[in-house]
């Protein structure tokens, strides 16, 4: 998933590759329409009837669905585009920060924020992947990474703890975990996945949580210093573990060091 870098890059560049997906999209819809009347000249033709008929019908029918893909995925890239080229020409500060992402299903999204970091663990890579969507700065994220790390051992997404009485990511325990199970269920999200855990939380903090977190966490400064704030603040009103005021020293070293290093350090400190 690639990030837009456009300092010292020819703006024509972005408005050839604009037009040239617009001739592309054009071409398509062409082929669209030749496959259309193919179809209606098949459905309409006795000869054709039976097994084969219906065969070439559903192949016709697959390809018409692959271009409208095609071309979907063509009108993202080409606002990815557009986008990139407003701020190549207002030199805008977050230039570098915007990027397509895939998406499991395949369709493409333009999202801003901080670019991917891969690090090979997919769980990890997915908590980063949805936190970034989540508009929070490098700092917010590694505070929240260094929490998630400790809380599920590790990024394990289907953990118990507290002797079965927590789950997931952040250990909701007891009410939580049932809130978090019924919350899913009832937004068809999978409970045993990044994304329906995670959407929980977000859920929670916007909600009837701790509105308070959300709110401190976005005035977060993006340095080393606002990691580990970050992650001392997400231990003691987000998570409230046992020994509480050690656990927040060492889950604040952990972020201001090891994730933001990995998530951050590219960043002024």
């Amino acid at each position: 998933m690639p990030d837009v870098n456009i300092s010292g890059v020819d703006s024509n560049k972005f408005d050839d590759a604009g037009t040239r997906i617009t001739t592309l999209n054009d071409s398509l819809s062409e082929q669209k329409e030749i496959i259309n009347e193919a179809k209606t000249s098949l459905d309409n033709d006795a000869v054709f009837a039976g097994p084969v008929a219906d065969s070439c019908m559903e192949k016709l029918t697959e390809a018409y669905s692959n271009i409208e893909l095609i071309t979907d995925h063509f009108t993202t890239i080409k606002s990815y585009i557009d986008q990139a080229i407003i701020n190549y020409n207002n030199a805008d500060k977050d230039a570098e920060q915007l990027f397509l992402n895939i998406k499991d299903n395949g369709s493409l999204e333009i999202v801003k924020g901080s670019p991917l970091v891969v690090t090979g663990n997919k769980t990890q890579d997915e908590v980063y992947a949805f936190l970034v969507k989540q508009g929070f700065n490098s700092a917010v994220i590694s505070g929240i990474m260094a929490n998630i790390a400790v809380e599920s051992a590790g990024f394990q997404v289907a953990v118990d703890g507290d002797g079965g009485t927590s789950y997931g990511l952040c250990q909701w325990h007891a009410g939580r975990k049932s809130k978090l199970k019924n919350y899913c269920k009832e937004n068809n999200l999978d409970v045993n996945s990044v994304e329906g855990q995670l959407s929980y939380m977000m859920y929670e903090l916007k909600n009837d949580y701790n509105s308070s977190v959300y709110e401190k966490l976005k005035n977060i400064p993006d340095t080393k210093q606002g990691a580990y704030d970050a992650a001392s603040i997400w231990t003691y009103n987000y998570e409230v573990p046992a020994n509480t005021d050690s656990q927040a020293a060492y889950r604040g070293k952990s972020a201001s060091s090891k994730y933001w290093d990995l998530y951050g350090k590219k960043k002024s400190t």
